[in-house]
């Protein structure tokens, strides 16, 4: 059990989850777990989560079917709204706690993986937050490096963004582990721009477009040798991503980026700005010129 974490306190818990270990039934582990585990609520309660996580580790091979069972749940037994997909964050906790053990370090961070694509939003939560765990005690220079086969899926990208956009991670990442950080990035970055026409609408990569705007905001903002690199990606002609980098220049405003930073970024998206088809034909936007608003417009 980690040493900078408080040990399970809840009794009934602890019970529970030996027997399911002797017994092989956790029903009534899972069932306990849901009572507790803050879901669904704003904040699920994520120092259960990693006290029951520890736990689960510390029996090593004894845990690997609860813990797989636990991360393997799907919609139907854990639905996204439900008290149960607690169990998921659980079993995050729990395979992030074998990671620092030095246990099954390969399997777990592909146990991760693995959760972090999952469409329950809890679930990727979990994930964030267990990967957070792992850059703060290990390094985030140590994540970073780990982070790269999540650059194949949307939503593993855009969970390994969130993570490294943490304060605690940030305050943990060398200035030696910045063109790592960038090749991580960079792959984020193709993987939203050069995605297929029938994968732009999904919600994976609607969520890595959500996450690249908001995350790299206090990434680059921490790290400003990351300035010229995301400047040459203003050039970029895909739609959605520079709508995603429109809002970006504007969490750089929030995060206190003077103007000497930000107007190379703004004449860079400016200058790559495709132009319209035909200037001389362009009458402006047509939203609102159909009949039906005209005749809205009448009524008033």
């Amino acid at each position: 059990m980690s040493a900078t974490n408080p040990p399970l306190r809840n009794d009934q818990i602890r019970l529970s989850l030996d027997d399911a270990l002797v017994s092989g039934s956790p029903q009534r582990l899972f069932s306990l777990l849901g009572r507790y585990g803050g879901l669904p609520g704003p904040r699920p309660n994520f120092d259960l989560a990693v006290a029951v996580g520890d736990l689960l580790a510390s029996h090593r091979a004894g845990a690997r079917q609860l813990v797989s069972t636990m991360a393997s749940l799907d919609e139907w037994e854990a639905p996204g709204q439900s008290p149960q997909v607690f169990l998921l964050i659980v079993a995050a906790q729990a395979l992030a706690s074998q990671i620092l053990d030095g246990y099954e370090v390969d399997r777990s961070f592909q146990g991760l993986h693995d959760l972090a694509g999952d469409p329950r939003k809890s679930a990727r939560d979990g994930v964030v937050e267990a990967l957070v765990r792992v850059g703060v005690r290990l390094g985030g220079d140590v994540l970073v490096e780990r982070l790269a086969p999540w650059m194949d899926g949307f939503l593993q990208a855009a969970v390994g963004v969130e993570a490294l956009a943490r304060r605690s991670v940030l305050d943990r990442l060398p200035l030696s582990a910045q063109e790592a950080l960038s090749r991580r990035l960079d792959e984020a970055l193709r993987l939203a721009e050069e995605a297929r026409r029938s994968d732009e609408r999904t919600q994976g990569r609607r969520r890595l477009l959500e996450a690249l705007s908001e995350f790299l905001p206090p990434i680059v903002a921490r790290n400003l040798g990351l300035l010229l690199w995301l400047q040459r990606w203003l050039a970029t002609q895909q739609p959605e991503l520079r709508e995603a980098f429109e809002r970006c220049l504007v969490g750089l405003q929030r995060q206190g980026l003077g103007d000497d930073g930000l107007d190379p970024l703004r004449k860079a998206l400016d200058a790559s700005r495709p132009p319209l088809r035909d200037p001389t034909h362009y009458k402006g936007p047509t939203r609102g010129r159909g009949r039906k608003a005209q005749r809205r417009e009448q009524r008033r």
